[in-house]
């Protein structure tokens, strides 16, 4: 008898550790093959959320955009100063913007001309589909001129939740999949929603992987 519980312990010890380190590794990223250096996070390093890219999106944008880069540290100036959030960085966000079941990232990035906000849609093998999301009147070198990019903000507007805009609710925002809310930190109520639709007839390559639908709010709609 003593034999049989001494058996059963060890099993039930064993079990304990063996879901003790199922849990651990779930939480790490590394249980169900899920590669944490390929998920978009921020982290918290020296009191201030730093953005950690995967791996193939910092390749992919090294390579296809030479003269951009992801705004640093050094970048954080201006309206960008009171974005106080410790769980996002103003200049990127990301999402299931499409019907792919992927995470979707949507950037901006620097150069020493202008600055772009591109969605950047995983494919295969580190490549990526890039969509512009520049709906604003007049060149991007145009719109850099008259504005820096730390006057804006990007965010997640999550599948089947609707744009609230001076405490009203904006029905028509509502969408299937997640959306990128494009927004003015001094002017919450300027901005640009941009929601991602099917692939259509095109021209452009890009645009045959699918193109934003975008909603133009307060002093960008002029």
């Amino acid at each position: 008898m003593s034999i049989f519980i001494s058996n059963i312990m060890g099993i039930e010890m064993r079990g304990r550790k063996s879901i003790l380190i199922m849990l651990l590794l779930t939480a790490s990223g590394i249980a169900y093959g899920l590669d944490t250096s390929e998920q978009p996070r921020v982290e918290v390093k020296g009191g201030a959320p730093a953005l950690v890219l995967p791996n193939s999106l910092v390749r992919f944008i090294s390579q296809q955009y030479p003269d951009l880069r992801v705004p640093t540290r050094t970048d954080i100036l201006g309206p960008w100063a009171t974005f106080n959030r410790k769980d996002a960085v103003p200049y990127a966000c990301w999402g299931r913007f499409d019907d792919k079941g992927k995470t979707d990232v949507a950037l901006i990035l620097l150069g020493k001309e202008e600055w772009h906000i591109f969605a950047f849609h995983p494919l295969e093998n580190g490549q990526y589909a890039v969509l512009p999301l520049e709906d604003y009147s007049g060149s991007t070198k145009d719109f850099t001129r008259a504005h820096s990019p730390q006057e804006f903000y990007v965010s997640n507007l999550k599948a089947g939740e609707t744009l609230i805009i001076g405490g009203k609710k904006i029905p028509e925002t509502q969408h299937a999949h997640d959306a990128v809310a494009f927004f003015s930190l001094k002017d919450p109520q300027t901005g640009i929603l941009y929601q991602w639709m099917p692939a259509r007839k095109a021209d452009k390559l890009e645009y045959r992987y699918g193109l934003y639908i975008a909603s133009i709010f307060g002093a960008l709609s002029d």
